[in-house]
């Protein structure tokens, strides 16, 4: 009796967390393609690959986030952060091909690994490059360059709420694809990050100018 009912509550466990999975569908092309900038306003299509690399920064990766329906970005178009609280990324292997047009990137499902099959679900889409699995490894390290759906350079929305698909569903449904365009994504463009100085180096600024100002009134 006491196997049955283990049996039971792990059969039960693993019905769950099959059908507490949604599907989107990911592509990009002529309107959407990904991009790189090296001067911040520039755009240039990501040559053809797999893996696909940008110019000198290493391999592209491209995942989607996503939350529960209405759940607000936690990005500002000009600034990225890591992805913490209700946000997380997709455990699905990231993207990393482009093909066979510069800029295009094959249809890819991205299996949202705790939202509810056939529901909506508030998503957005992430790009960093080099050899880090997860956005907020690529984020933390500093080095790595960063795009995100709704960035300045991308255009689009932040976040949006997305329907999926149900493949623990019966009959399952197929990925729903991501919503395109201003209201959803408008393509994705990379571009190196923002070094923000330490407090130590402003201080250091502050020694070399009060330095400076002290050897001109000598002179």
């Amino acid at each position: 009796m006491k196997k049955l009912l283990i049996t039971t509550v792990l059969t039960c466990a693993l019905a769950g967390s099959v059908f507490a999975q949604g599907t989107v569908l990911f592509s990009a092309g002529a309107t959407t393609p990904v991009q790189y900038s090296t001067d911040g306003s520039t755009k240039t299509s990501v040559p053809a690959g797999s893996p696909a690399t940008v110019p000198g920064q290493g391999q592209l990766n491209i995942s989607v986030a996503y939350a529960a329906a209405g759940t607000a970005s936690p990005f500002t178009a000009g600034a990225p952060s890591s992805l913490s609280g209700a946000w997380a990324q997709s455990s699905t292997t990231p993207l990393h091909q482009i093909g066979p047009l510069a800029g295009w990137t094959p249809s890819y499902t991205f299996t949202l690994d705790t939202a509810t099959g056939g529901a909506n679900a508030q998503v957005m889409v992430l790009a960093w490059t080099g050899t880090a699995t997860t956005w907020n490894d690529a984020f933390n390290s500093g080095t790595a360059w960063l795009g995100w759906s709704g960035s300045t350079l991308s255009g689009g929305s932040l976040g949006w709420s997305n329907g999926t698909g149900n493949p623990g569903g019966s009959p399952p449904t197929n990925p729903t694809a991501l919503t395109t365009g201003a209201a959803g994504f408008n393509g994705i463009v990379l571009s190196a990050p923002v070094v923000i100085p330490e407090p130590s180096s402003f201080a250091l600024a502050g020694l070399g100018i009060a330095a400076l100002l002290a050897f001109r009134r000598r002179n």
